[in-house]
């Protein structure tokens, strides 16, 4: 599966996103023919789907998280069942934080990464999920956000695990730096067979 944001050449818009899947037996007999599973509404489904690495062998289906509305701390899961030459999609739930205080900026100003020893600071990015993936029938993913939610001077790492159903396995961890003064960003996530996150 890839998931891909569409954006116009001239203004470097956003268009929609796209989804596409792959036969793993026809890509490996020398096929190269996605299947379109959909466009998605740039209005209605925003951008930033990020497949999960799917590690369990006994599920039907794929799934997909985007960050939805940092301002009210919600995330977005996707799900594609179905025939591979035939796909379907559609929205699990939107999910997040039990504790409502747990919101984050989407983004930040280009100046807050500093480096040492220049004036050049480092691009911070979005808060969109960076890596997905299921394991034991959990949902695991992992983001860098920007705090605090109405002014952010700095960011946080930001870890989910959710049910295939959506629902939070328990608040998001954070990994920050309490007093504000370091960022932490640009995560990457691996998880084994017990569920031991790294």
């Amino acid at each position: 599966m890839i998931s891909c944001s569409i954006l116009t050449n001239a203004a470097d818009s956003f268009v929609n996103s796209r989804i596409y899947i792959f036969d793993k037996t026809n890509i490996y007999a020398g096929g190269t023919s996605p299947v379109l599973v959909t466009n998605l509404s740039k209005n209605d489904d925003g951008f930033g789907q990020i497949p999960a690495l799917t590690y369990d062998t006994n599920m039907n289906e794929l799934f997909l998280l985007q960050n939805w509305n940092s301002t009210n701390g919600v995330l977005k899961l996707w799900k594609i069942d179905g025939p591979v030459n035939s796909p379907s999609l559609s929205m699990v739930s939107n999910t997040g934080n039990t504790n409502a205080s747990m919101t984050w900026a989407f983004s930040a100003t280009n100046t807050l990464f500093r480096q040492a020893n220049t004036n050049a600071k480092v691009f911070p990015g979005d808060a969109r999920i960076q890596s997905v993936v299921v394991r034991n029938k959990s949902i695991f993913a992992v983001h860098h956000i920007f705090l605090p939610s109405s002014s952010p001077t700095y960011s946080a790492i930001q870890l989910w695990q959710l049910k295939t159903n959506g629902l939070p396995v328990g608040d998001a961890l954070r990994l920050k730096d309490t007093s504000g003064v370091k960022s932490y960003a640009f995560p990457s996530l691996a998880v084994n067979k017990w569920n031991v996150t790294v």
